[in-house]
């Protein structure tokens, strides 16, 4: 076609054609080379066995090494066998030799024929493998043991197990019981995996560990002699030495010598010993997952979403999630609400691939957050799973309001409380959570000191966005570019800042916090705030400060490709939009709102809660026959309502006081309605005793005027 370019391929000259025949055909007889030695030397184990084992194994059948019957393994670790290797190097080819695996075979049978020939070496009748002490070796046949059979030099070995076995290690927890177990690595057809059992189960015939091992696969010989010797072999104490820990994050190896433990790896030295996580841990079960690179990450996420307060926030909280142990801070979280489709669980996604493969819907169960669709004890777990880490729940409206208003409380105490006799388990972490409901709207009683520990934080910042650089009409394109960008580079950042903490050591970590956070509260903006603001405000503020001090942290090690300036103006925004939709700043306003809510609540149940009493000829009793029910019956209720016309009162036994205002500073409350003329008495005063039944003494109670439960 006219104007089309046709680029030729300069051909191949013949000097170029027999140097890659050559060096292919090297790397071809380098491999059947190596297979040939391998099966040799599973032949000579293999002709062994019927000479020294006189139990009844089963037949192993045919070693002719040039029939098509014998198939040994070559490849403990995976269980390959010959077959399957010969095949494996032949697709290898396919594009390069016809007939590939007939050539492979074919120059395998020659360097097999000519490795035995120049060996020439008789079948030993001696097994070959790894020695355990003196009189207990294993290799890919199982476990066997030394017998002597008269004078020193005269000996036999027996196998005691079909299975190769591996004394590993001592391992032991971090409790005071210390829990110590054997660990093995168990070599079968399927490949290695470990094994541990405790010590507990090692006593005499072993019989407890024999079963666990039997219930992984292991074979073992049974007779009662080889029974006997495979409990003594399982006892044999390896030199190695694991430390299992329950949770992820900082563990201190020594006096102020800190790691930071890891699903499959710790970060920082350990000295010699292992350190690992406790249980039946995978990666994928921790959502750990590491892919691409920070450069990548930095290149095609955090530039872009540069200058997004919503994306700055989340990203720093889960930097600031290692921190917090090093800062003095107790856990809490930030929540971000509002409309759906705003974007709000893509600038969290973001946050995510800190550390791992985001969650969102349909995404698989791989992935590093979770939803809020679960039980409190399990969210404890998950609390658990990510202490020193962060921790993302997605879709409040998902979950149950009895649970989350428990799990609030549970992730911001920073404790797990034991299940099924385990102990409790302590975790900090800074968590991120998403909804369409703040939790203000979510919990229609929500406690002051839930939203402390919980922060709504209004996630649109634009018409229908959550983000400052992206439309509402582009969000949709927005997401389609970053979930796939996150879902190809992910946990490579959090690793990186973890090697950089792991670096600075406590003491480094705590200056420079220092440093920062004092800069960071210095600004204009938060000084202003800081200065007049309540001190459940202040704790706040300085939670935005630990994320704030991160960020710059992360900065200045070039982790994070954004500026400081930028930084300083995403947590700023953030946290004055917190404030907005809070209300105000001060005491008063906080606390009032929490007791109007309160008083609504003791008005609507004033009926069932409390006991009526009016003025019948020159004493009070009760006003009804309903009321007359509930003091004779002494049934349990809050107190009385003393009927004087519009001069009436409210008397409150001192334990529902109690409860009504649970959560609260109780000595603000009582201030304050005190100020208001609510409150007229309280147990100290002498006007607050108080008698209505006649053979009982006098009690004391909270007096309030009747105007408390008289709202507008």
């Amino acid at each position: 076609m006219a104007g089309q370019v046709v680029h030729l391929r300069t051909p191949k000259s013949a000097e170029e054609i027999a140097d890659e025949e050559t060096k292919l055909k090297e790397k071809m007889l380098r491999w059947v080379d190596d297979i040939a030695g391998k099966v040799i030397a599973a032949a000579r184990d293999d002709a062994g066995l019927p000479f020294l084992d006189n139990i009844n194994d089963e037949a192993l059948g045919s070693l002719d090494l040039n029939g098509q019957e014998y198939d040994p393994i070559v490849d403990e670790k995976t269980g390959a066998r010959l077959s399957d290797a010969i095949e494996e190097f032949a697709e290898k080819l396919q594009e390069k030799i016809k007939e590939p695996e007939k050539v492979v075979r074919r120059l395998y049978m020659r360097a097999l024929k000519a490795k035995w020939k120049e060996q020439k070496k008789e079948i030993p009748t001696d097994p070959t493998g790894k020695h355990y002490g003196k009189n207990y070796m294993v290799n890919r046949h199982g476990v066997w043991t030394r017998l002597n059979i008269g004078g020193a030099d005269l000996y036999v070995w027996r196998r005691i197990g079909r299975t190769r076995i591996d004394p590993q290690a001592l391992s032991r927890d971090t409790s005071p019981q210390r829990n110590w177990r054997h660990r093995y690595l168990v070599t079968d057809e399927t490949g290695q995996f470990p094994v541990e059992i405790g010590n507990e189960h090692l006593a005499r015939q072993a019989n407890r560990a024999i079963s666990i091992l039997m219930r992984q696969g292991v074979h073992v010989v049974e007779t009662r002699e080889a029974r006997q010797h495979l409990a003594t072999f399982l006892r044999y104490k390896p030199r190695d030495r694991i430390i299992r820990v329950p949770r992820t994050g900082w563990y201190e190896v020594k006096r102020n010598r800190w790691v930071f433990v890891l699903p499959t790896e710790t970060v920082g030295s350990v000295g010699n010993v292992d350190i690992v996580l406790d249980g039946e841990i995978t990666a994928d079960r921790y959502g750990f997952h590491r892919s691409g690179t920070s450069e990548q990450w930095r290149e095609q996420v955090a530039v872009p979403l540069a200058g997004n307060s919503n994306v700055v926030l989340a990203v720093g909280s889960f930097l600031a999630s290692p921190l917090l142990r090093w800062a003095d801070e107790p856990s809490g979280g930030f929540h971000f609400h509002g409309r759906s489709k705003t974007g709000k669980t893509l600038a969290c996604a973001v946050a995510q691939s800190i550390w791992g493969k985001p969650y969102r819907p349909g995404a698989g169960a791989d992935g590093f957050g979770f939803t809020w669709e679960s039980t409190a004890n399990r969210l404890g777990e998950r609390a658990v799973l990510r202490s020193d880490i962060g921790l993302y729940l997605d879709e409040i409206g998902m979950g149950d309001q009895r649970t989350i208003s428990q799990a609030v409380y549970k992730l911001a105490s920073g404790l797990d409380k034991g299940r099924f006799g385990q102990a409790e388990r302590d975790f900090n972490l800074l968590f991120l959570s998403t909804g369409e409901l703040s939790l203000a709207e979510f919990l229609a009683n929500a406690r002051a000191g839930q939203l402390v520990r919980f922060v709504d934080i209004p996630a649109v910042v634009q018409s229908e966005s959550a983000f400052e650089t992206i439309p509402k009409e582009e969000i949709a394109a927005a997401g389609t570019r970053f979930y796939s960008a996150t879902n190809e580079c992910h946990g490579c950042v959090g690793y990186d800042w973890l090697r950089h903490l792991a670096g600075l050591t406590p003491k480094g970590i705590k200056a420079e916090l220092k440093r920062l956070r004092g800069a960071w509260l210095e600004l204009p903006e938060v000084t202003e705030i800081a200065s007049r603001a309540h001190p459940q405000v202040v704790s706040v503020v300085n939670r935005f400060d630990l994320v704030a001090a991160a960020l710059h942290m992360a900065i200045e090690a070039g982790i994070l490709p954004w500026t400081i300036a930028d930084v300083d103006t995403a947590i700023i925004a953030c946290m004055k939009r917190w404030l907005q939709q809070r209300g105000n700043i001060d005491t008063a306003g906080e606390l009032l709102r929490e007791i109007e809510r309160r008083r609504q609540t003791i008005a609507a149940t004033i009926d069932d809660r409390f006991i009526h009493l009016e003025i019948k000829g020159r004493r009070l009793a009760p006003a009804s026959a309903a009321d007359q029910s509930k003091m004779d019956a002494e049934q349990k209720f809050d107190g009385y309502v003393k009927e004087y016309g519009e001069d009436g009162r409210l008397l409150i036994w001192p334990d529902a006081w109690h409860r009504l205002w649970a959560g609260l500073d109780a000595a603000a409350v009582k201030k304050h309605l005190r100020q208001a003329g609510l409150l007229i008495a309280d147990p100290s005063d002498a006007a607050s005793l108080e008698k209505f039944k006649s053979k009982t003494p006098p009690a004391r109670f909270y007096v309030l005027a009747k105007a408390f439960v008289a709202l507008t």
